[in-house]
């Protein structure tokens, strides 16, 4: 085309030296490439977090409901919905582990007003245009750029270019055009145009982008700046096993699946020209092989041109099976799981939603109690990412034990810290919120233990003892938690403000006798005075014979709530053991 043009310039020179006035009639600028482009692309419009919370389908948002899930060979899992930080979750509990998802919702924020005000009808609308965010557009993203006359339907320019800029590109000034870009913002290529038409093949589970608009061209360089919009819906699934200590092995089988009759990805041609999709075809949801940089994530991205309504249940995530190497290197193996999200919700075109399934814990139930307590005491990993540094060990006895880790001063943020903070160090495992300090009062309810056990401590040797409590018969028996599938606490003593061990199980002859001692949320005194704070705590204390194994608990044991003791302090380590914080917010 270009060629042509400097053909036809060429002959309209040569005219005009003959006859004058037939260029006049037909100017030379409709035909010679006088004015140049200078194509840059900004950016796309970004998203920005939700304005409203997604309604989760429930016919009460508080009450605990029976799910039909399946799971291989174990009972139906209890799904729960409840609210946290504004956003609606379903949280399902099992004796494996529990599955805390959550969706959010986020657009684009140009779709969003800068201000609102009230109408008296109590609907909203816009008091004023919001500022359009963009983020870069990766520097190897390919994208199409494509040029149209006033009133024609065939691009005069068809060129693909490259990150942010690409070089100038030659047109004839003195006219409007069109000018259309498409992407699918990867780098490996841009769409192809065929008759005005983008084919649905191309952009199938892809991040279609589109943007379009006019220019008048003046003699010289013109500047198009090009801002992209989504034209597509993504929707973001994410699997993320830190919640449960350990990281999700190479050969786990993790993957979110759609219920036959149910979709979630379409695609369709798509008309650059009037910018409306057409010929719809379903394209396979595509997150079997969920991938991640981070070893406890798996995340997969489904992206739709037709989005559709998700029926409650139909979306599922499979666990077949679900291996979790843990801080020590063990392996824990969970049988196969299903699980359905419970709730519906209505995706919307530009839209992007982020499903997340957290995996946690599950707690281990006493008899004759529905309090979850944690298989395991807590310990600070400073070398933990931040967000992640209180975590549950992997095992109540047979891990290795540091004083300045395991043992907590009372309301500070680390182990060892100096300061009385008044908070619940529970509180921060992750997801944070999830579990709390017990009350003294719940530590006075635990009945006497059924067993007491003697046992080598790794690497410091000596004698050990753990109380061993019989797991309730409502929860069935889990073989994926070896050694941890009933509530067992060791006895560690205490630490001293002098940072000595006090009260740690010793042998003298055939005698065995130590304590083991546990925070509860409770202390007497005032935050604003901490040296004169006392916290309340659980006791448990041995002195009887020295039996391998399992210990006669008749002779010799005793356990107590202590509070208001003369001579604590809020900077005496002591072990903590948490419970579960399940919220069942309306």
């Amino acid at each position: 085309m270009n060629k042509l043009f400097r053909q036809q310039g060429g002959l309209c020179v040569l005219v005009a030296v003959l006859i004058l006035t037939a260029c006049a009639k037909d100017p030379v600028k409709t035909l010679e490439e006088d004015a140049s482009l200078v194509v840059q692309v900004s950016g796309l419009e970004d998203f920005i977090l939700e304005e409203d919370p997604i309604a989760l389908t429930a016919k009460s948002a508080s009450a605990a409901v029976t799910s039909n899930t399946t799971r291989g060979g174990g009972p139906a899992l209890t799904r729960q919905h409840y609210k946290k930080d504004g956003v609606l979750h379903e949280l399902y509990t099992s004796s494996d582990y529990d599955i805390d998802f959550e969706i959010k919702k986020s657009h684009p924020l140009s779709l969003v007003s800068k201000d609102r005000k009230i109408k008296t009808d109590g609907l909203s609308m816009s008091a004023g245009s919001a500022l359009v965010a963009r983020q870069p557009i990766g520097a190897d993203v390919r994208y199409r750029l494509l040029m149209y006359r006033e009133n024609e339907t065939t691009p005069i320019v068809n060129v693909e270019g490259v990150g942010a800029t690409f070089p100038a590109v030659a047109i004839a000034s003195g006219f409007n055009y069109r000018w259309i870009a498409v992407s699918t913002n990867e780098s490996g290529s841009s769409p192809t145009v065929t008759n005005n038409v983008v084919s649905a093949a191309q952009i199938a589970n892809k991040d279609f982008l589109y943007a379009s608009g006019t220019i008048l061209t003046q003699f010289g360089e013109n500047y198009l700046n090009i801002v992209f919009n989504r034209y597509s819906t993504r929707i973001q699934l994410t699997v993320d096993s830190r919640g449960m200590f350990g990281n999700i092995a190479g050969n786990s089988n993790v993957s979110f699946v759609i219920a036959q009759g149910g979709t979630l990805s379409e695609t369709g041609d798509f008309n650059v020209r009037d910018s409306s999709f057409s010929n719809f075809q379903e394209v396979a949801l595509s997150s079997n092989n969920m991938t991640s940089t981070n070893p406890a994530l798996r995340v997969g991205t489904i992206y739709t041109v037709r989005p559709r309504a998700v029926v409650a249940n139909s979306l599922r995530l499979r666990l077949n099976p679900l291996n979790l190497t843990l801080d020590d290197g063990a392996t824990r193996t969970f049988a196969d799981n299903t699980v359905g999200f419970g709730s519906a919700f209505s995706p919307v075109r530009g839209s992007s939603y982020d499903i997340t399934a957290r995996l946690i814990e599950s707690g281990v139930q006493v008899t004759g109690s529905t309090l979850r307590w944690a298989r395991s005491n807590l310990r600070f990993v400073s070398t933990a990412a931040a967000g992640f540094r209180y975590r549950f060990l992997p095992h109540p006895v047979n891990t290795p034990f540091d004083i300045n880790l395991d043992m907590w001063n009372f309301a500070t943020t680390t182990p060892t810290g100096t300061t009385f903070n008044n908070v619940d160090m529970c509180a921060s495992v992750y997801p944070a919120g999830t579990w709390r300090l017990p009350t003294a009062a719940e530590y006075q309810a635990l009945p006497n233990p059924s067993t007491l056990e003697r046992y080598t401590p790794l690497l410091l040797g000596g004698v050990g003892l753990v109380a061993n409590w019989e797991r309730s018969a409502s929860q069935p028996a889990n073989s994926a938690y070896t050694g941890s599938d009933q509530l067992r606490l060791p006895f560690y003593g205490f630490r001293t403000t002098t940072n000595t061990r006090s009260q740690q199980p010793g042998l003298l002859a055939v005698l065995v006798n130590g304590q083991g001692h546990y925070y509860s949320v409770n202390y007497t005194g005032t935050s604003t005075n901490p040296t004169a704070i006392r916290p309340t705590f659980f006791r448990m204390n041995y002195s009887g014979l020295d039996l391998l194994g399992l210990l006669n608990l008749a002779d010799g044991y005793s356990q107590e709530v202590v509070s208001n003791l003369s001579g604590t302090s809020f900077n005496q380590g002591r072990n903590v053991r948490c419970v579960r914080a399940i919220v069942n917010n309306s």
